[in-house]
């Protein structure tokens, strides 16, 4: 099948030495596919062109593309191909404590293609049930032709012995080269303190990886945690989570990949002062962060 795209503005020109990718929707019956387009756009310009896609592929990209009657015309006059985004943080297809997720693969790049996401990293949790290889082979299985956009993975392992450390070494030449840490969830059996961190960190900069971390002080918590009765209960969340579990937590883990010159990435940051020490941290150190909507719009009132 011939989709030619017409009118559609690319920000930047096109060029196919160049590493930015852009994303265009096709929608052909039920199946929504996600394809690339390589631009660039250093001058910050945006140029009208027709784009030529056959079999979910770009094959062609000039200003003026003839129709012939095999192809099925989309006017695009007005819309932009803009470079497709990357959402390194999603949990699909997944058991989270007691509960299983509601998006699979296929619902969850759905949304996010239609949203202009051409890119989805979920996470594999390594589990006394399933070690870590065969977590990942399991996170394979679900996600082979169910997903409709490019995915990946992070990595969290919960056994680090000397033996680990060796499959680690197997995981890493797979293409995995993200690892996700917390500082917290003992009773889940996923915290590492952080001299264990310390020790992974110096790992992960040998091997060229990167590290994500869930920054919330176990002890911290676990002292906050005494002074209240509900811990089941959802207000109770915040109420154990007092600021500086965070910032303890976050300064720890900044302080360790300095020493390491380690990237890392904090999920789902809280607090301004966290962001302030991030950002400070940013002058030596390259460390991306995250938020979450609800910390922007709600606090413990509601």
């Amino acid at each position: 099948m011939k989709t030619l795209i017409k009118n559609v503005r690319i920000v930047g020109q096109a060029d196919s030495n160049t590493h930015r990718t852009a994303s265009i929707l096709l929608a052909e019956k039920d199946n929504i596919q996600a394809t690339s387009l390589l631009v660039n756009d250093q001058e910050g310009n945006c140029t009208v062109t027709d784009i030529l896609c056959e079999e979910g592929k770009i094959t062609r990209i000039e200003p003026s593309i003839p129709v012939t009657a095999d192809m099925e015309v989309v006017d695009a006059e007005g819309a932009f191909a803009i470079p497709g985004l990357i959402d390194i943080h999603t949990h699909l297809d997944d058991q989270i404590g007691s509960f299983y997720l509601a998006d699979t693969y296929r619902t969850g790049s759905m949304v996010a293609i239609l949203n202009g996401v051409t890119t989805l990293f979920s996470f594999i949790t390594e589990s006394k049930e399933f070690p870590l290889s065969q977590a990942i082979e399991n996170a394979r299985q679900k996600a082979q032709g169910n997903c409709l956009c490019d995915y990946h993975w992070h990595i969290t392992p919960i056994n680090y012995s000397e033996e680990a450390f060796e499959t680690f070494d197997s995981i890493v030449n797979q293409g995995f080269r993200s690892f996700k840490v917390y500082t917290t969830y003992k009773n889940a059996g996923i915290y590492l303190n952080y001299n264990q961190i310390d020790y992974l960190a110096a790992y992960l900069k040998s091997n060229n990886c990167k590290l994500l971390v869930h920054c919330e002080d176990e002890e911290v918590l676990m002292k906050n945690a005494g002074n209240y009765k509900y811990l089941n209960q959802a207000k109770s969340h915040a109420l154990v989570r007092p600021e500086i579990a965070e910032i303890k937590a976050v300064q720890k883990i900044l302080d360790i990949c300095l020493t390491h010159q380690l990237p890392v990435h904090i999920v789902h940051v809280s607090s301004a002062e966290s962001v302030e020490l991030i950002k400070q941290c940013q002058k030596a150190l390259p460390v991306s962060f995250e938020t979450c909507p609800q910390y922007l719009f709600l606090n413990d009132e509601y």
